[in-house]
């Protein structure tokens, strides 16, 4: 015995809506896919899931940007030499046998000393090319204009020393980057500004020396973080230079492994805060002529035994 197939549901307007919905969205996805040969159409952004829903297709990812090289050190270098007057020692040698470079053992310069050569102009911002510098020095110069922010591109250097020379503007807060930074040497120029609180995200940092610029403002506290810090220089050689001004951040108190302390020739005010005095190692403080009033915490005679008078300002000890 056979059975009749049940008629069909009638054709409703609900039923013809959703037919000619699904034809025109197969439709467009035809037109948007294939061979890529005809318009491109909105049905192109989107593709069906085994689930049978939508979701957007992947958006292409960025070509990586392919790691430096020592070709790409030897030009950086070339055009570093060339700014300073150096160009007498640009040659096809490998670059660690060029005078005042030392590279690692995959040929990248790791050491750029450029100490005490008289050097003039500008210092190159290309130097921030290096990606592999772990010391930059180029002290006892008279290099004139202002601190590259490239340089807060140097992510593993350790030695940034550019004392003594004639650097002005104000101190970039890129250097703020240099995580691994442990000596930065800023003394003697003409440097200007305050002091960028950035500073205080160098954890790594052992040596800080301001001294002797045309600073200005106050004592960032963010300086408090700096949990490795043995040597803090914001003071100067004689009045006229560096003109910091406010009371000694509290925050300095916790710097554990401080060893000197010299705030010198300054415009500052107030009390020396207690908390200094739980700074254990610290064995200098110099805070002649700083504008200083009270006394020096107590917790400090005995380590501070050597410290002239005159280097305390004339202050007693609490």
């Amino acid at each position: 015995m056979f059975h009749k197939s049940p008629p069909p549901p009638p054709l409703t307007k609900k039923t013809l809506i959703l037919a000619l919905s699904s034809a025109l969205l197969l439709a467009l996805a035809g037109c948007g896919g294939g061979n890529g040969d005809g318009p491109s159409t909105p049905g192109s952004l989107f593709q069906v899931t085994p689930q049978g829903g939508d979701e957007p297709l992947s958006t292409p990812t960025a070509t990586p940007r392919p790691a430096a090289s020592a070709g790409d050190d030897r030009e950086t270098l070339t055009a570093v030499f060339n700014a300073l007057g150096l160009s007498a020692y640009v040659s096809d040698a490998p670059l660690d046998e060029w005078p005042y470079v030392d590279t690692g053992g995959d040929g990248r310069v790791i050491e750029l000393s450029l100490k005490g050569l008289d050097l003039r102009g500008a210092i190159p911002p290309e130097l921030g090319n290096l990606s592999n510098l772990l010391s930059l020095d180029l002290e006892a110069n008279r290099l004139s204009g202002g601190i590259p922010p490239e340089l807060g591109n140097l992510f593993g250097l350790e030695t940034l020393a550019l004392r003594h020379n004639e650097l002005s503007g104000e101190i970039p807060p890129e250097l703020g980057n240099l995580s691994s930074l442990k000596t930065l040497a800023l003394r003697s120029n003409e440097l200007s500004g305050e002091i960028p609180p950035e500073l205080g995200n160098l954890s790594s940092l052992q040596l800080l020396d301001l001294g002797h610029n045309e600073l200005t403002g106050g004592i960032p506290p963010e300086l408090g973080n700096l949990s490795n810090l043995e040597d803090l220089y914001l003071g100067s050689l004689h009045r006229g230079k560096n003109r910091l001004s406010g009371g000694i951040p509290p925050e300095l108190g916790s710097l554990s492994s401080l060893e000197t302390l010299a705030l010198g020739f300054n415009e500052l005010s107030g009390e020396i805060p207690p908390e200094l005095g739980n700074l254990s190692k610290l064995g200098v403080l110099f805070i002649e002529d700083a504008g200083l009033s009270g006394c020096v915490p107590a917790a400090l005679e005995e380590q501070l035994k050597h410290v002239t008078e005159q280097q305390l300002g004339g202050l007693a000890f609490c």
